[in-house]
């Protein structure tokens, strides 16, 4: 899966629009649109982060280091995005 694979199942896993990611993230709707089309490969990492903390999903999730946010999971005092 790539980055906009991913961020398409997170927002529509929870029932939001692009509108709605973007006004919750504090990025243009068009930029999200680019990324789950895959006209954009991948985000500055800024936006990244305000996307994963929107969705409250790890940055390595959604990057595609892990393959399910599960995996993904932290070992001890190590800080995840939006926590």
């Amino acid at each position: 899966m790539t980055f906009g694979d991913r961020l398409r199942h997170e927002r529509e896993s929870r029932g939001w629009t692009q509108k709605q990611l973007a006004a919750t993230a504090g990025v243009p709707q068009e930029t999200i649109s680019r990324l789950e089309t895959g006209k954009h490969h991948g985000p500055q990492i800024a936006v990244a982060v305000k996307l994963a903390k929107a969705l409250k999903v790890s940055l390595d999730y959604l990057a595609g280091r892990y393959e399910d946010e599960e995996s993904a999971i932290a070992p001890a005092g190590v800080a995840v995005v939006g926590t």
